[in-house]
């Protein structure tokens, strides 16, 4: 499993802990120690998860301010475990809280887990989503055009799927290359142009006025405009 994560916090022998525990794990791993530095860095850059330790903000409120920011999984690491506290970080939006000092597999685990979880396919898009005039078959792996079928390769059928699964979203192209590829994104326009130029050629009316892989200037790409998902 490649996910990059982002690990915030500010004491040294926690971060040590930390880093031996992905020694041999594909992760990613960014640590940052500042909380204003690790909010600008979410905003600008993709995660597949965060963990972080809450006392690297004066007022405790670092754990809110991610979970306002993004919805991927959110780990809070921590030794003040008394209910209380765990209970007002998964309010805050914690997907999961650890004790410090943690087991290293169990961390390791856990972590692995919540990436799984998050990169599977809402239950909502188990068998179709209609993306008007085609309907993308989840667990066939094909898009049709009413009875027709539509050759896509592996690549941009993912695309279309991902962009089609979060409808209310804007994807960069650095988040999209690392969904769909799961490594570090290469900065050259022409890996995932290529992949959106041919996914037009193949599925819009007008390649140049598209209405279905819509483009969001300075941003990213998003999908069009999506009937209800068949369930």
């Amino acid at each position: 499993m490649f996910a990059k994560l982002l690990f915030i916090e500010n004491e040294p022998a926690t971060i040590k802990q930390f880093e031996n525990a992905l020694l041999d794990e594909k992760f990613h791993l960014t640590t940052l120690k500042d909380p204003e530095a690790s909010i600008k860095h979410l905003k600008e850059k993709h995660f597949d998860i965060v963990v972080v330790n809450p006392k690297v903000s004066d007022n405790g409120s670092i754990v809110r301010r991610i979970r306002q920011l993004t919805n991927i999984p959110l780990v809070v690491i921590t030794d003040k475990m008394k209910d209380v506290e765990k209970a007002i970080h998964l309010e805050e939006g914690a997907d999961d809280v650890i004790p410090i000092p943690f087991s290293e597999v169990e961390m390791v685990a856990r972590m692995k887990s919540l990436v799984r979880r998050s990169l599977q396919q809402p239950t909502a898009f188990d068998n179709e989503i209609s993306v008007p005039p085609y309907t993308i078959k989840v667990k066939l792996y094909e898009v049709y055009k009413g009875k027709t079928l539509i050759s896509l390769t592996k690549g941009e059928f993912n695309i279309l799927l991902l962009l089609a699964m979060n409808p209310n979203k804007v994807f960069t192209k650095e988040e999209i290359y690392n969904r769909i590829w799961r490594e570090d994104y290469v900065d050259n326009p022409n890996a995932l142009n290529v992949h959106i130029h041919n996914l037009r050629k193949k599925l819009e009316t007008n390649p140049k006025k598209p209405k279905i892989i819509l483009t969001k200037w300075g941003v990213g790409f998003r999908i069009g405009k999506l009937s209800k998902p068949n369930v």
